[in-house]
């Protein structure tokens, strides 16, 4: 896989959508 940002980034997208995490731009606004 050579984009590795983008996917982490899309895969963390579909976890915050689960609902398995929040979402990292979130915590960095609330912050």
């Amino acid at each position: 896989m050579h984009n590795v940002a983008p996917a982490v980034q899309a895969a963390r997208m579909v976890e915050a959508i689960l609902g398995w995490r929040e979402p990292a731009y979130l915590r960095h606004n609330m912050s």
